[in-house]
């Protein structure tokens, strides 16, 4: 695989995906205005330079802020007002200039109104997440990082799924929890990397 800038062959880029698990509800630091008082669980990001996952705990946000910084695109679910939010506490530095495809901002221009990501892909992919976040919150206050890790790693896989579907057929699927009918999105997410 070459490097960006280096070598024969097509150019690298350094799309990261990316999810953050907290320590605490909103109800429990006053509500979602408050994330940056959540604390990070732990972070999983998803490089293309090198094809691997990253784990984060607390003590080494440093690093995962530093590596967002490094990518060419950020991708995410809700990542502009949630993540970002949560990782402000520990930035010296503001995150919004981060060049960002926050999937769940994109999709909810596009339909009108806001999907579950587990609801896109089961729809899209026909797999979905392995939990919801307030679960994760409770394997936290449990100590059970593992799980945690492994609960916030399919998020990752899962939103990089979507992803990549949506770059090859350029639409995405959820189902109208109302009507029970499968809905079509139409994106234009193959100019954000690969």
């Amino acid at each position: 695989m070459a490097q960006p800038g280096r070598g024969k062959g097509r150019i690298v880029r350094n799309v990261v995906f990316f999810d953050v698990e907290t320590q605490r509800t909103a109800d429990e630091v006053g509500g979602w205005e408050n994330a940056a008082k959540m604390g990070v669980s732990v972070a999983v990001t998803y490089s293309t330079l090198d094809g691997r996952y990253h784990v984060y705990e607390e003590s080494d946000v440093p690093l995962l802020i530093e590596e967002l910084f490094r990518a060419d695109v950020v991708v995410g679910f809700n990542i502009r007002t949630f993540d970002y939010a949560v990782l402000s506490r520990y930035s010296g530095r503001p995150l919004d200039p981060l060049p960002t495809l926050d999937l769940l901002e994109d999709i909810t221009r596009q339909a009108g109104h806001r999907a579950k990501l587990d609801n896109l892909a089961r729809t899209t992919l026909g797999e979905g997440k392995s939990g919801e976040g307030l679960g994760a919150v409770g394997l936290f206050a449990e100590g059970r990082m593992l799980e945690l890790v492994d609960y916030c790693r399919r998020d990752v896989e899962v939103t990089k799924g979507l992803y990549e579907y949506g770059v090859r057929h350029r639409r995405v699927q959820f189902t109208d929890m109302a009507s029970g009918e499968v809905r079509e999105i139409v994106v234009d997410w193959g100019h954000h990397g690969e």
